[in-house]
């Protein structure tokens, strides 16, 4: 499964994968669900010709009805399925050795059957030009590939058209956050003065003993005097460029989330992953890295204060427990 997808954007893990689009493998209780027919279905399947097309139907409606998927199969790979359905609904024949081919057209015409009867639809031109400008408008919410690819299969779920293949869903996802990335950096290319530009490729092109960025992403390790030094230092190397972040990224209608969501890629990112990346895009993702690190700085300053401040009345309150016993045994 990795081998066959690796060369795409990476949203799903190989198991989430298996689990969304991998055929039903039933218990028995589950067959005896799955595998139940409505007066309706029962007369669809009793309509073929052949038992073997019979049984291909009512196995791929016991499978579309657990999944909304259609699966190429053989009939010897589904063997304990086939056993159970001619067991159920043609026991006349439960031992009957059934042909292993099945024919493409009638598989294909079987499943244009079920989309009519359970009311889906197939995920065709129409429907895929749809699921991109769906892709297209939810990439504005979040640019996290996983939030896209989940609104997507919830859209599908909604207007009930059967999920393309996953490759496809991973290019819709891809192109609608290059798309996303392509805007934002097009207007943060024309709203950067030079100075900003310098002052953001300093912190990842330029190595004085170090890149700049690096010790921006390491967080304080306690909240001793000096932790806390480097803390406000770092708040006070930062407030232009936060300045500057807290002034641009609401024109560019980037939402809290995707702001969240790169500021995370700085962080996972080494300094050569990020100079792999456009300028455009690199400074992009620092300013939302340093939004998030001059907040986190001030969260951390604040979290010191009430720190030592408890810790003082702490002190305060064991030294006056102290001294009252003392005067209590003074007074004895």
């Amino acid at each position: 499964m990795a081998t066959r997808y690796k060369d795409r954007i990476t949203i799903l893990e190989d198991a989430e994968i298996e689990e969304l689009y991998g055929r039903p493998r039933f218990t028995h209780d589950e067959r005896a669900h799955y595998f139940a027919l409505t007066a309706e279905e029962r007369a669809v399947a009793d309509g073929h010709y052949s038992l073997a097309s019979r049984v291909l139907f009512i196995l791929q409606a016991g499978y579309f009805k657990a999944k909304t998927l259609f699966f190429s199969f053989e009939i010897d790979e589904v063997a304990e399925d086939v056993k159970h359905v001619l067991q159920q609904h043609y026991p006349h024949y439960h031992d009957a050795a059934l042909k292993s081919a099945i024919v493409k057209q009638t598989r294909h015409a079987q499943q244009r059957k079920l989309l009519e009867l359970y009311d889906y639809h197939a995920c065709a031109g129409a429907e895929r030009a749809a699921l991109s400008a769906k892709a297209d408008q939810v990439v504005r919410i979040s640019a996290k590939p996983i939030y896209v690819f989940q609104a997507l299969v919830q859209y599908l779920e909604t207007h009930r058209v059967v999920a393309p293949g996953y490759s496809f869903l991973q290019d819709v996802v891809s192109r609608a956050l290059g798309k996303e990335r392509d805007r934002l950096t097009s207007l943060l290319d024309t709203r950067l003065d030079e100075a900003t530009r310098k002052a953001l490729d300093r912190l990842y092109l330029e190595r004085d003993g170090g890149y700049g960025v690096t010790p921006l992403k390491q967080d304080p390790k306690d909240f001793s005097r000096r932790e806390m030094r480097r803390e406000m230092a770092r708040c006070r190397l930062l407030e232009p460029l936060y300045r500057t972040a807290m002034a641009l990224l609401p024109e560019l209608g980037i939402s809290n989330d995707s702001i969240a969501y790169y500021a995370a890629l700085v962080d996972y990112y080494t300094v050569q992953k990020l100079q792999q990346l456009t300028q455009d895009m690199a400074r992009l993702y620092l300013l939302c890295f340093l939004l998030q690190r001059y907040q986190r700085t001030n969260d951390n300053l604040i979290n010191a204060l009430i720190y030592q401040v408890r810790k003082v009345l702490s002190a305060a309150k064991v030294c006056l427990q102290e001294r009252l016993l003392s005067d209590r045994m003074e007074g004895r």
